[in-house]
């Protein structure tokens, strides 16, 4: 609501509750509730809104209910942020539309009036939570030693950020301030310790407190807390499962904080509201007046006298001390100058024993490379006769089946132990990259949906995804030979590719393993000897010994070259993910900046071309996509993907059209380095409704 806008007079006049008699019995309550409902208040912030709905789907403990109060805001913008995850909020969702903003206070008291759960909290649409949120507060709040407790909050972490271009761009973060202990009333009273995203408290304390105070613009959260607090107790977790989202100052009036963009007028209505509830209070007691000046004065007389004695003697201690560890550390500097110098000895030392091991390896090297000279000249006619023998060659190869490698056992491949050696080790990874242990029976999360696949799923289908030119036919199938990268040749011995005469600029790379590609652009790159040097020694490569990934077991191995692609503006082309479940296209990643790892940035986008808050490790981009091209993107992967729970389609954004490129059923091996937990547990669970939705419609494998 503006400023200047009429409204209610502010009641600042306490509650009665804040006159309740000295001697209060300590309340009990239901220790046993544990369903939780939720108020979200929200209003015309669908960027902000789709991070804090992740954070409640993500909740390990499910017993809660969402009521989400629109405060004015555009009713279209918001139904679709909800159609988004309309499915995880099937029979959970309560939405009230309100016509005009009414301000923070009337949209909490209006979503408080409709709960009819055990437990309460209030959540703005611009915080979030740790998954473990909820579970950790009911499990609190449902304990019998804590029936006394109003309610719970949890330490905090405050995180300061922007929004730049469409974005959320994270500037630092810390810890919110905050006593650990149940929450002192008395340090309440003097200032606000606890953020509304924080706290759980109980609906039966609302009738109680009387709710949130309407008619308070700006302090009403921390009038409503100190109501609260005189009803009982506010216990303490010591584990940061709250996220208070400030954006820096000057976000305008749709994204800023009123903590942050009205801080003279909030600090000028909490005085207003302290000193009405002191005239409160001194009017049923106005003999109270004249005692509480005499013992103020008294204590701010006594406070100043002590301390500056107390200070000068600090002050007096403090030199002595730091003659004597300025003394002590003259000492230990000439010490420590002694023993770098003869730690500087020693080192000579041993460069002068390297050396001599350098000159006798640099002779070693020099007998060996003569003896290697004349080997090359006696081998020299068996090469040739090799060569010769090209035709019958390749006729052995064709029966034994295109020159596929003999499969060798492995250990793996035993019984029992086989498969828990292999689930072993990649959980091993899985927790010492990402930080934790995925859970995977059921698989709980992208990543471990990725890793049962590697252990268990052995669809036929998985060896044509893997092979790069079997990959090509199915794309042709799904979308016709012009989506296809043209091809220069394939070859099973790198030595016969006539490397001379292939049309420069190409890029040459392996049929049978992920992300091995060299480019060649110059006449003085093309040397026959060493490129077949670099892809014979791709073709010994076993990819599936990396990680286990079956569809990559026992392909054949070749080699493919293709000419090298340019953007519609001749440089390097964008490239495009695409990440389908169930056959539907959710997410679209374009990748800019080439193959140099310094230069790449990250971009993600919903099928409708829309920003998504969604990163790994790769910095955010500002790449801008069209809508249009974003739908025929996902058209075109959900023509490829069609039956499979997930699929991986990658594409090019080339001179001559969007073409595609690898099809990738295990994603990064299930080590994807996703921003946040609860990010890798939601696109989990896309993957869970994708295979439900298979199942439903009667396409599962």
């Amino acid at each position: 609501m503006p400023d200047d806008a009429e409204a209610p007079r502010p009641d600042w006049a306490p509650k009665p509750l804040l006159h309740l008699p000295p001697l209060i019995a300590a309340p009990r309550f239901a220790a046993a509730a544990r369903s939780v409902g939720i108020v979200l208040r929200t209003r015309d912030r669908p960027l902000l809104l789709r991070r804090a709905l992740a954070g409640i789907l993500a909740q390990t403990h499910t017993d809660w209910r969402l009521h989400v109060v629109n405060d004015g805001g555009d009713r279209d913008a918001l139904a679709a942020v909800l159609a988004e995850c309309a499915e995880a909020l099937q029979g959970r969702l309560d939405l009230l539309h309100r016509d005009a903003d009414h301000g923070l206070m009337p949209a909490a008291q209006a979503g408080l009036s409709r709960v009819t759960a055990d437990l309460v909290v209030l959540h703005d649409d611009d915080d979030c939570w740790e998954p473990e949120f909820l579970a950790a507060t009911t499990t609190f709040l449902a304990d019998p030693a804590h029936a006394g407790f109003v309610g719970v909050a949890t330490d905090c972490t405050l995180v300061q950020e922007e929004i730049v271009d469409g974005t959320v761009r994270e500037a630092w973060r810390c810890p919110w301030p905050h006593e650990r202990g149940i929450l002192d009333l008395g340090r309440a009273l003097a200032s606000a310790q606890v953020p509304p995203i924080s706290l759980v408290f109980r609906r039966s304390a609302l009738a109680a407190t009387g709710g949130y105070d309407t008619t308070i613009r700006y302090a009403g959260d921390y009038e409503f807390l100190l109501r609260l607090l005189l009803v009982g107790e506010i216990g303490h977790i010591h584990r940061p499962l709250a996220n208070y989202h400030h954006r820096v100052p000057g976000a305008g009036a749709t994204y800023g904080n009123t903590v942050v963009e009205q801080v003279p007028a909030r600090q000028e209505r909490w005085v207003m509201l302290r000193n009405a509830m002191l005239r409160a209070g001194l009017a049923e007691r106005p003999e109270a007046a004249g005692l509480m000046a005499a013992t103020l004065s008294a204590i701010a007389e006594a406070d100043a006298r002590p301390a500056v004695r107390t200070l000068a003697t600090e002050t007096t201690d403090a030199i002595a001390a730091m003659r004597t560890a300025l003394a002590e550390a003259m000492g230990e500097r000439a010490a420590a100058e002694a023993a770098r110098a003869e730690e500087a000895a020693a080192l000579r030392r041993e460069i002068a024993a390297l050396a001599a091991q350098v000159a006798r390896l640099e002779a070693g090297l020099a007998a060996t490379r003569e003896v290697a000279e004349v080997h090359r000249r006696m081998l020299g006619p068996l090469r040739a006769a090799w060569r010769a023998a090209l035709p019958a060659r390749r006729v052995v190869a064709r029966l034994r089946g295109r020159g596929a490698p003999i499969e060798r056992p492995r250990v793996t491949d035993l019984p029992v132990l086989g498969p828990w050696l292999m689930r072993r080790d990649l959980v091993r990874r899985h927790s010492a990259l990402c930080g934790r242990t995925p859970q995977l029976n059921p698989p709980r999360g992208f990543n471990a949906h990725v890793i049962r696949r590697i252990l268990h799923d052995r669809d036929p289908r998985l060896k044509l995804v893997c092979d790069k030119v079997a990959a090509r036919d199915l794309v042709r199938a799904a979308l016709g030979d012009e989506a296809l990268v043209p091809l220069l040749g394939v070859w099973d011995d790198p030595a016969t590719v006539p490397w001379e005469s292939l049309p420069l600029p190409f890029v040459m790379k392996p049929n049978h393993a992920s992300g091995l590609f060299h480019f060649v652009t110059a006449p003085e790159q093309v040397v026959p000897g060493t490129l077949s040097a670099l892809a014979a020694s791709w073709l010994a490569i076993d990819h599936y010994a990396t990680a286990y990934e079956w569809g990559y077991r026992g392909l054949p191995r070749r080699l493919m070259i293709e000419p090298l692609l340019r953007g519609p503006e001749g440089g390097t082309p964008a490239e495009s993910q695409v990440f389908c479940f169930g056959g539907k296209a959710a997410f679209v990643r374009i990748y800019t900046g080439g193959s140099v790892p310094a230069d790449r940035t990250d971009n993600w986008f919903d099928r409708d071309g829309l920003r998504q808050p969604i990163a790994l490790t790769t910095p955010v981009g500002d790449y801008v996509l069209d809508p249009a091209l974003a739908r025929r993107l996902a058209a075109m992967a959900e023509a490829v993907a069609a039956g499979w729970d997930h699929l991986r389609v990658d594409f090019f954004l080339t001179d001559q059209g969007i073409k595609a490129g690898e099809l990738t059923a295990y994603n990064r091996a299930g080590l994807a380095l996703w921003q946040t937990e609860a990010m890798d547990l939601w696109l989990g669970r896309l993957w869970d409704e994708g295979a439900a939705r298979l199942r439903a419609e009667g396409m599962t494998r």
